[in-house]
């Protein structure tokens, strides 16, 4: 015996069907076709629930609820009998095939007295179409079409026509999409290029793509790991807007409980706050990366839709948040006057600037672990020929050379960048900021994803582009970059020492 919830399915989807073929209200037949299908899949029986429990089923409204609990108390739907009566069932049939429509249908009908697929052989085979209005030897031929997708939608592999499989896709996307942690949802395979028969729909997630792309960021920035990071996705700004981000936690000096306690905090002691303080970091670019990916490229599996597609994309946008994180830093290393410039032509001049930089580190209690010297390869050329230069690709140190540490000197990691112009800064990771946000996922796209992973952030848009006729790949991030300590510590009024020492070059890198 069949579930109340297939039965009432069943008589809404012939009552969707008669209104299609009676050349009835479209939107009325499309309603019908979504409430049956919704109630058939609805996993409570329909027959406990009262009107206003049916109407919390997807596509349900009053009127559609109304003549379901009718059907249920008499067995009986008034409407659907009476359009019954005026319609041969054969004629049903016709509304099967994909390239033909209601409204042709009931032509047949009405001017040739067709009422089934096999009449509609006979008619076309007679080429008795060609004398009806909006009927001719190109209708003909997209009619035969339609009906042998049909006999193999019905016949063979499980395959469904394409507008009942967009009905279902279209309720999945809209349950997945309001799940917690779903970053964007779409169909995809071959429901999503709009083949005439669908096997089955491939939901995909833009927040994974978005997630292999972060990861290939990582990958590629080496400035990127040597400052301190702040991520955000969803970003809803734009460029230009302004971002506030926290600085370490500081305090003030201990003090000597023997002495006279100083007036803070409270109790007998007294208390010393970490403080904590921002600092605000300007968005000045927006960096955005669209290619053109053909169909092949789209049904790749994610792996290798990382490595053929967004891996040069991303490799690309990585190009330029490396740029961003050098523009205060060669701003630092240009601003050193001339005087103060170092002559690498005389000898272990290049070994005194470092020596004297971390000299200067020590006195701003800068730790001696974690200093780091970042270099330019002009800088990098004159440290080659200093004996006391340990290089990495000689110290057996597989570890160093993953992360892109060319050497070690003078209690310095030493990071080769071709970003940086002219010289050399010694430095912590705490002396720069990077700012990086993802803009908010686009609602309107097929696939998209806005991502935040370890200090790095990342959107990733598929879309088709109207203009160019392709399908797109788009990554994007928001980025600005700035010295993370500047001008007068919060907590002292005092002026902080800004964790960077520059080492300039004479005639700023070029030997001049």
């Amino acid at each position: 015996m069949a579930r109340p919830n297939d039965e009432v399915e069943a008589v809404l989807q012939e009552y969707a069907d008669l209104v299609a073929i009676t050349g009835g209200d479209a939107f009325k037949a499309r309603a019908y076709e979504k409430a049956a299908r919704a109630i058939g899949g609805f996993p409570t029986d329909i027959s406990t629930l009262d009107a206003e429990g049916l109407r919390e089923i997807p596509h349900v409204g009053k009127s559609i609820a109304d003549k379901v609990l009718e059907y249920l108390s008499t067995g009986r739907i008034p409407a659907l009998e009476e359009t019954r009566a005026a319609i041969p069932p054969g004629v049903r049939e016709l509304i099967a095939v994909p390239t033909l429509g209601p409204r042709k249908a009931m032509t047949l009908y009405e001017e040739l007295g067709v009422s089934s697929v096999e009449q509609l052989l006979d008619a076309i085979h007679d080429k008795k179409l060609r004398d009806l209005k909006g009927f001719g030897p190109r209708t003909e031929e997209n009619i035969l079409h339609g009906i042998d997708l049909a006999r193999k939608a019905g016949g063979s592999g499980g395959r469904i026509l394409i507008d009942a499989a967009m009905d279902v896709a279209e309720q999945i996307v809209a349950e997945l999409s309001g799940t917690a942690g779903c970053e964007g949802c779409a169909y995809a395979g071959s429901l999503r290029r709009m083949r005439e028969t669908i096997g089955d729909i491939m939901e995909n997630a833009g927040g994974k793509a978005a997630r292999q792309a972060l990861s290939l960021l990582a990958a590629e920035l080496v400035l990127g790991r040597l400052v301190h990071r702040d991520a955000e996705s969803e970003f809803t700004g734009g460029v230009g807007n302004v971002v506030n981000i926290k600085k370490p936690g500081q305090t003030q000096d201990a003090h000597d409980a023997g002495t006279a306690t100083p007036n803070i905090g409270s109790g007998t002691q007294g208390y010393l706050d970490v403080r904590e303080s921002s600092v605000p970091v300007r968005l000045d670019h927006h960096f955005i990366h669209p290619v053109k990916v053909t169909s092949r490229e789209l049904t790749l599996d994610i792996e290798s839709f990382a490595a053929q597609v967004l891996a040069p994309q991303v490799r690309k946008i990585g190009e330029r948040i490396e740029g961003t994180i050098a523009e205060p830093m060669n701003a630092a290393i240009k601003a050193v006057p001339e005087t103060a410039t170092v002559d690498p032509s005389k000898a272990k001049a290049v070994r005194e600037a470092i020596i004297a930089a971390g000299v200067t580190m020590d006195e701003g209690n800068v730790p001696d672990t974690g200093r780091i010297l970042v270099v330019s390869p002009a800088f990098y050329g004159e440290l080659l020929k200093d004996d006391l230069f340990v290089r990495a690709d000689q110290s057996g140190s597989t570890e160093a050379l993953r992360s892109a540490n060319v050497g070690d000197i003078l209690n310095f990691q030493v990071f080769k960048s071709n970003y940086i112009k002219g010289g050399a800064l010694a430095m912590t990771r705490e002396a720069f900021a990077l700012v990086v946000r993802a803009p908010q996922a686009s609602m309107g796209a097929k696939h998209s994803g806005s991502e935040s992973y370890q200090g790095y952030a990342m959107r990733w848009i598929q879309d088709w582009d109207t203009a160019g006729l392709s399908d797109l790949s788009i990554c994007d991030v928001f980025a600005g970059a700035k010295p993370l300590f500047e001008g007068p510590d919060p907590i002292t009024g005092l002026a902080e020492f800004c964790r960077y020492v520059p080492i300039t070059l004479k005639g700023n890198g070029t030997g001049k």
